[in-house]
């Protein structure tokens, strides 16, 4: 196996909403990824690796067979922005990615009449006509695009709809998704809490998403998993999860993308939860980014995951959020 450096992924939603990184005239500063920027000791893929046989598991784990294709295009020279109801999470300026928080209505690249392709977990494929950037988060001031029809965002538990500007499909590929499930995954969900000390029994699956992040024509799988029975309330055993699992070099490994844990008693209203919300390909390039709805008490927000190779894996590209 080749050694994996990773980017463990810690909450700063509260903190991004209220800030962001942008410039004095209210353009969001650029971002890309600087793998020599991570710390040296931190590990993205969790746990031992696990071999998998040539078949996929009844579980639905992906299998580790190899498919010849072409390497996909590289990322398109051409812009996109990702928006969701309450604010922008940032996109592809040609170039880089670029954060999404906004403070001023011309830190939002984008006017009236654009057209956004809808994605999002239990989202009907479609376009809406967006408007010129106005305030769309109070009270801290966020600005973003209100669509016709309005961008879907219901309870935690409800589809969110992601709009994004592309001259591309955004949505190459789709993903199968199935509630609840058993097996290894549940049997991944026991592991992961319990040596955060949460009671193994506490485990349970809420989602399973199969799809070729890739365009390889092997699935990745993405799921999400949480226990917060008096939310926004903390309970002791509480937590979130969403991970990816993905064969790499013959062997099933698991990369963290939200994990939160009360393994103790804290009363803290802050602490976030983290659900699979979608796929897209956000730069052109044929592969998918993983979408994360994320929300604390009082707020909410939407990350986006790139996988970038099997020694970084999967790293967070862009973000926002609404909050008090």
């Amino acid at each position: 196996m080749r050694p994996f450096l990773a980017l463990l992924f810690a909450f700063a939603l509260v903190a991004a909403s209220c800030g962001g990184s942008d410039t004095p005239d209210g353009q969001a500063t650029p971002t890309t990824v600087d793998p020599d920027s991570l710390p040296e000791d931190t590990v993205l893929f969790d746990g031992d690796d696990e071999s998998v046989p040539t078949e996929a598991t009844s579980d639905g784990e992906p299998a580790p067979e190899t498919t010849t294709t072409t390497a996909p295009p590289a990322p398109s020279a051409s812009p996109s922005l990702a928006i969701y109801r309450f604010g922008t999470l940032g996109g592809w300026d040609g170039t880089r990615w670029f954060d999404g928080f906004a403070d001023t209505a011309a830190g939002v690249p984008a006017s009236a009449g654009d057209s956004y392709q809808l994605v999002g977990v239990g989202i009907s494929p479609g376009t809406v006509a967006g408007s010129d950037p106005v305030l769309v988060c109070d009270p801290i001031g966020g600005y973003g695009i209100e669509t016709s029809p309005e961008l879907a965002h219901g309870g935690f538990d409800t589809p969110i709809a992601i709009g994004v500007t592309a001259d591309w499909d955004v949505l190459p590929r789709t993903a199968s998704i199935t509630t609840g499930g058993s097996g290894v995954y549940l049997d991944e969900v026991a592991r992961l809490i319990s040596e955060n000390g949460i009671d193994p029994s506490f485990a349970t699956v809420d989602s399973v998403a199969r799809v070729d992040l890739e365009g390889d024509g092997v699935d990745e799988v993405v799921v999400s998993a949480s226990r917060a029975p008096n939310w926004p309330l903390t309970s002791v055993g509480d937590y979130s999860l969403v991970f990816l699992r993905k064969v790499v070099e013959e062997e099933v490994q698991t990369a963290i993308l939200v994990g939160a844990y009360l393994p103790t008693e804290r009363d803290d209203l802050y602490w976030v939860r983290g659900r699979l919300a979608g796929f897209a390909d956000l730069n052109g390039d044929a592969k998918l980014e993983i979408l994360v709805r994320t929300e604390y008490y009082e707020g909410d927000g939407v990350e986006a995951f790139e996988y970038v190779n099997d020694d970084l894996g999967p790293m967070r590209v862009i973000s926002g959020g609404c909050g008090a």
